[in-house]
């Protein structure tokens, strides 16, 4: 199924055509690049993909969550505005950082994604959780979560300690 979905799309800047009858389809893990002089019109045709202005004609649809990092940040002082603020706001993350609020030197493993029916979802991990330790061992990062986890395989369980909107939980993942 496409993600992206464009269809005869025309564009303009400034009442002057820069893109007439573009049609393209992209799936999900597809990569594409924009590329053109300085004044093109990239900037002005990923606005009407994302949304952010109307096309001249034709359409794109987009089905799911769209990652667009804009060029400029909206509605924020770019001297306040991280780099790293703008990347994460773009892949939709910067609201989880937020939440997370992890003070330096934190440690731990955060949740990503959760697959419904998945062990994650059956243990009651959501999006955003941050794991701190399995079975009563500290997590230091991936690697030490997933070493910890295989130690754990034989058992067919794990007893995970997590993080979220600063309360501390405990929940137990069934391991297959």
């Amino acid at each position: 199924m496409s993600m992206l979905e464009v269809t005869d799309l025309s564009v303009e800047v400034a009442g002057t055509p820069i893109l007439e009858g573009l049609t393209l389809s992209l799936r999900a893990g597809d990569k594409t690049g924009v590329v053109g002089r300085n004044g093109a019109g990239k900037t002005s045709l990923l606005n009407v993909i994302a949304g952010d202005e109307p096309p001249l004609a034709g359409r794109a649809v987009v089905r799911g969550r769209l990652g667009y990092l804009r060029q400029e940040p909206r509605g924020r002082e770019t001297s306040t505005h991280s780099a790293l603020s703008h990347v994460l706001e773009a892949r939709g993350l910067q609201e989880m950082a937020e939440r997370l609020e992890m003070p330096r030197g934190s440690k731990g493993v955060v949740v990503v994604d959760v697959e419904a029916g998945e062990a994650a979802d059956d243990a009651g991990l959501a999006r955003g959780d941050v794991i701190v330790s399995v079975n009563g061992q500290a997590v230091d990062g991936v690697s030490d979560f997933e070493r910890l986890i295989e130690a754990a395989r034989p058992d067919g369980r794990a007893r995970l300690r997590y993080r979220r909107e600063g309360n501390y939980f405990v929940a137990v993942l069934r391991l297959k």
